[in-house]
């Protein structure tokens, strides 16, 4: 609850930023506002709307050349396409649409407004707004522990090495679509290709975001302090360009994925249709995963191992603090291996229920499980319906000798003398 109420105040005080910003102008308010338009003509631009500089490179030239970095900058950007221009101001700025005729921004020209090869890097403290536009093999990064970045209603497809990558920093992202994000050729370096890459102690609050068909997973997580509250996220799609028969897979193959100690909070998403495991909680991560369905994993292909091809997965290494995922109301189903897996975390499921997979449900430990109700409990969950509903191994099955049992109507609580709330070490 404390993490979410700090959320807040971030998402709030990015939007105060950003308001201040976009109610500002250029006369005595201490605030650049620059204007581009690609089909302009004319010959001496000043950045005016009669006189706009024709490239957003030019504005960013223009805007250094005249001593100006130090204040914030409201760039507006007409319908047309805006290539190769790097933006590390060090002061806050925004990027908007413009329709080249009013001032206000409009929603209806996320798709006309394209920047193409451009780098956004947030290496100072400051604030940054991107609205209403979109952009192509580009990148946003932000490295600064200290900088605030909201990004509304924007398109980014075919990032390079990332869609956007936040190493720090506060970062709230509204009505966006991330897409196609590639990997650098021949590259297998972790979270290479991912959609949004959230670390070094990052802060996230992701609102209805669509992350689809990315080289390397739709949202990738890692780092103590690194927490994101997402809500309405849709993963579809997306590739683990990494992987291939014959590794041995316990990070960075996840479309969701929280770990070394990453916090994620997850509720109204839908992630199906995603290669290798659809959400991975790893290494000392923790997960609350509530009103959501995850479906329709593939297994890599070349190998009969099931657990890549799963739904859902908790894993902690012998190295790492216990992982802990915390379901409530989820539907798993239809994954080419298994539906829900536990390997030495944390496993809590409430109102949740796994149907129409390879295996159902897999719980692993060192003591393989000798007192179930230490490392997994659930409470009117069902797990019916599956080739093999419940096993003890990590088996590449379905091997009726290993069935547990099935239960043909939801489970009465496993250990219900462990409220939720004072669950041991959360």
């Amino acid at each position: 609850m404390k993490g979410m109420i700090r959320s807040f105040f971030i998402v709030l005080l990015t939007f105060l930023t950003a308001l201040a910003l976009a109610q500002g102008s250029d006369k005595g308010s201490g605030i650049s506002i620059l204007y581009v338009d690609a089909s302009s003509t004319v010959k001496a631009p000043d950045g005016s709307p009669e006189r706009p500089y024709q490239s957003l490179s030019a504005a960013v030239s223009a805007l250094k050349a005249k001593g100006k970095t130090a204040k914030p900058t409201i760039f507006r950007l007409a319908p047309g396409e805006y290539r190769d221009a790097v933006l590390d101001l060090a002061s806050a700025f925004q990027l908007i649409s413009w329709d080249g005729k009013k001032n206000e921004p409009s929603p209806s020209l996320a798709s006309k407004v394209i920047l193409n090869r451009v780098r956004i890097e947030l290496k100072h403290p400051v604030g940054a707004m991107i609205r209403n536009l979109s952009l192509k093999d580009s990148i946003i990064l932000m490295t600064n522990r200290n900088a605030t970045l909201f990004v509304e209603n924007a398109v980014i497809e075919g990032g390079r090495g990332a869609g956007l990558k936040v190493s720090g920093g506060s970062l709230s992202m509204n009505r966006c679509l991330i897409l196609n994000s590639k990997a650098s050729s021949g590259s297998r370096a972790l979270d290479e290709g991912t959609g949004i890459v959230l670390q070094g102690g990052a802060l996230a609050h992701l609102l209805d975001i669509s992350c689809k068909d990315n080289d390397d997973g739709a949202l990738r997580m890692s780092g103590m302090g690194t927490r994101a509250w997402v809500s309405g996220l849709k993963a579809e799609g997306n590739k683990s360009s990494g992987a291939s028969a014959g590794d041995v897979f316990e990070r960075g193959i996840g479309a969701v994925e929280a770990r070394d100690g990453a916090s994620l909070m997850l509720e109204n998403s839908q992630i199906a249709g995603n290669a290798i495991l659809g959400i991975m909680i790893a290494d000392g991560a923790r997960a609350h995963i509530r009103s959501s369905e995850v479906s329709s994993t593939s297994r890599l292909p070349g190998t009969n191992q099931a657990r890549y091809g799963s739904n859902i997965v908790v894993i902690s290494s012998q190295a790492s603090q216990p992982s802990r995922l915390e379901l409530a109301n989820v539907k798993t189903s239809k994954a080419q291996g298994f539906g829900l897996q536990s390997v030495d975390g944390y496993l809590y499921a409430a109102d949740s229920s796994i149907s129409g997979n390879a295996i159902g449900l897999v719980l692993i430990s060192p003591q393989n499980i000798v007192l179930p109700d230490l490392d997994a409990c659930f409470s009117n969950t069902s797990c019916q319906g599956n080739e093999l509903d419940i096993s003890l191994n990590n088996l590449p099955l379905p091997d009726p000798s290993r069935v547990l049992g099935q239960n043909a109507s939801a489970t009465s609580p496993a250990c219900g003398r462990l409220p939720w709330e004072d669950w041991p070490g959360l």
